[in-house]
């Protein structure tokens, strides 16, 4: 990785001002220093010094910006210590500011955008306490278009603490504001910070040495420095990509953190939520994993690939995982909400045969988790991206395990995994215990095997999801008498199994998807007529119906739940070479072509939209018939 100090980057600070004649700033003012411009909203000058009595925004600044500095025995500096900051001071202190002179500088900031292409605002101030998305009637445009200027606005959470419920001061409640909370040193929320579920991420804010008035240094205390934490590293984030687009950013800070629950070692009310703690390294990592593929010299996505899966996070980055038949190894790349695909890279190519079936499901902080089989040892294998590295971990290694695998996690991003024994001709399930109140951090633990089905030949095709309440189901084919059967847990999580359907002689292409009332809705592909056909479950009676008779169509089927509940089945028709999506209204099933020439080895997923973007539909993969090529769809 290159050296990072957020050269040539430019972030502005909201805030008291800057004392820039501090030696660690520059000791200047102007092009060619540290601090390179601002102004005065209080005195209404191009003068942005801070004169306030304890340094707030100096303090700030330095948490971003300082170069190294010695204070006691110990060498600090900034988080971005080639950063060009701007300067736009609101207050005389940190107890008043009116929200005039916030709304003055944004606006000041949206004017100079092209000026100072700047990449991030720091905003350590706030107000209320807010547990809900909210847009300020005054300030809620400018951050609005700060955000369409691709510019990052990282917030403070609040220091008022929990003691009189959740929630966090706004501008960090506006949905395209990062929010930030302070950990201490021992990696413990502060009692002080202010957070809900809203809250975007917590740093260190709790003793932090940095830059005072006069010269000095400072020891300071409060989310107002734990936000500058983060601003810092965004500015770093653009360094290594200045394409990053403020969903991107989030997205990699997401699924690079350390986990952090509220309430193992905290003091005070708690909320009980898992939140992400900036860390830093790995974040430049995954930026770096991330980077946009050159076009020149990055090989075409998806090229000569077959099994494949997709998903998106909440910020509209999807990942992207596909059995490359040609390394005979998994490949892994992602695309951006903004389009852009990063290079290939692979999970695991140290041994051909890597993830002829293989499963796909991003956890609460965007992190992919892989069930996968391994062709060469005959195992079931999972691997976990911790936003550094992959951490891969043999999961079942009794002899030819681990085909047509299916993931699912739960609640604690703990992997449950679905799985065909062909040894015995098994279904099994394999579940992660963590040992952790975190939930799966590293993908270590315990993990434990039973069967959930073992009559007959069964377990092929298997295809497992998880309900509202966590109850797995799991649909797969019982090959010795070709019927189609489901696995399900109770509200005790005790297993029965049942036929679906018993008129099929042979299905394949399984999918399941549970909707918000906790029924399964199932697609499969009936083999022997070459049908599509569909189950659910109404009032403990399963309900079957055949979706498509023309021949050879139902293959690679992919049931989602679309935003009114009702089951949206994507599959192949062979015959006509073409994609297409069977959707229900509550009464009638309608049947539509949505892509032509393509449609092998075809994987649907709901994308997430970013915050603030409309929705944007479903992503298709699949395979193109005229190459060897995997193309994308959006529908």
């Amino acid at each position: 990785m290159p050296t990072l100090s957020g050269a040539g980057r430019v972030v502005a600070v909201i805030d008291t001002g800057v004392d820039y004649s501090h030696p660690a700033i520059g000791e200047g003012f102007g092009p060619g220093f540290t601090v390179v411009g601002g102004w005065d909203f209080v005195d209404n000058d191009p003068d942005p010094r801070d004169t306030s009595p304890n340094g707030h925004g100096t303090a700030v600044t330095g948490v971003i910006a300082a170069e190294q500095f010695i204070s006691g025995p110990f060498l600090y500096s900034g988080i971005a210590p080639g950063v060009q900051v701007v300067a736009l001071r609101i207050a005389e202190d940190v107890e008043s500011v009116p929200l005039s002179r916030l709304e003055a500088a944004l606006k000041w900031v949206v004017d100079h955008s092209s000026e100072f292409n700047f990449d991030a605002v720091n905003i350590s101030f706030g107000f209320g306490r807010f547990t809900e998305p909210y847009i300020d009637e005054v300030i809620g445009d400018e951050l609005n278009q700060l955000s369409d200027l691709n510019i990052v606005v990282v917030a403070s959470s609040g220091n008022d603490s929990t003691a009189e419920g959740p929630g966090i001061d706004y501008p960090g409640a506006h949905p395209h504001v990062i929010s930030v909370g302070a950990v201490d040193s021992g990696d413990v929320i502060t009692e002080f910070s202010q957070r809900a579920a809203i809250m975007e991420i917590l740093a260190p804010g709790s003793d932090v040495v940095t830059l005072g008035i006069g010269g000095t240094f400072a020891r300071v205390t409060g989310t107002s420095f734990a936000a500058p934490m983060v601003t810092g590293t965004v500015a770093l984030l653009k360094q290594i990509d200045p394409t990053l687009t403020p969903a991107s950013i989030r997205s990699i800070l997401r699924a690079s953190a350390s986990i952090n629950l509220d309430g193992d070692s905290e003091f005070g009310m708690t909320t009980g939520i898992r939140y992400p703690r900036l860390d830093v390294f790995r974040a430049a990592s995954l930026a770096n994993l991330r980077l946009p593929a050159a076009p020149e010299v990055a090989p075409p996505i998806g090229r000569r690939g077959d099994a494949n899966a997709i998903e998106a996070d909440r910020y509209g980055t999807s990942h992207f995982l596909y059995f490359d038949v040609s390394s005979r190894s998994m490949r892994y790349a992602t695309r951006a909400h903004s389009g852009a695909w990063s290079s290939t890279s692979f999970i695991n190519n140290s041994i051909p045969d890597q993830g002829q079936f293989l499963s796909l499901e991003l956890d609460a902080f965007g992190r992919p988790h892989v069930a996968y089989f391994d062709g060469h040892q005959g195992d079931l294998v999972y691997a976990l991206h911790d936003g550094e590295a992959w951490r891969i971990t043999p999961v079942d290694t009794r002899g030819s395990v681990g085909l047509y695998p299916s993931i699912s996690l739960d609640a604690l991003d703990q992997p449950s995994i679905a799985y065909y024994r062909r040894t015995s001709g098994d279904l099994r399930l394999a579940e992660l215990n963590s040992g952790s109140s975190l939930g799966n951090v590293d993908g270590s633990g315990v993990w434990s095997i039973r069967d959930i089905d073992r009559n007959d030949d069964v377990g092929r095709w298997s295809s497992m999801a998880r309900s509202g309440d966590g109850r797995l189901g799991i649909v797969y084919e019982n090959t010795s008498t070709g019927v189609v059967k489901f696995a399900q847990q109770d509200g005790l999580r005790q297993w029965s199994n049942s036929v679906i359907d018993a008129t099929t002689r042979g299905v394949a292409f399984t999918s399941v998807v549970f909707d918000p009332n906790g029924d399964p809705h199932i697609a499969y592909y009936d083999a022997n007529p070459a049908d599509l056909r569909y189950s659910t479950k109404r009032f403990n009676v399963w309900q079957n119906a055949t979706l498509a008779t023309r021949g050879a169509t139902g293959l690679y089927t992919n049931v989602l739940i679309d935003s009114q509940g009702q089951a949206e089945i994507f599959y192949y028709d062979r015959r006509t070479d073409s994609t297409r999506r069977a959707t229900y209204n509550g009464a009638i099933w309608s049947n539509v072509e949505v892509a032509t020439g393509r449609g092998r080895y075809l994987t649907a997923a709901r994308l997430t939209p970013a915050f603030g973007q409309s929705p944007v539909g479903v992503t298709l993969v699949s395979f193109r018939s005229s190459n060897t090529r995997l193309v994308f769809d959006l529908v």
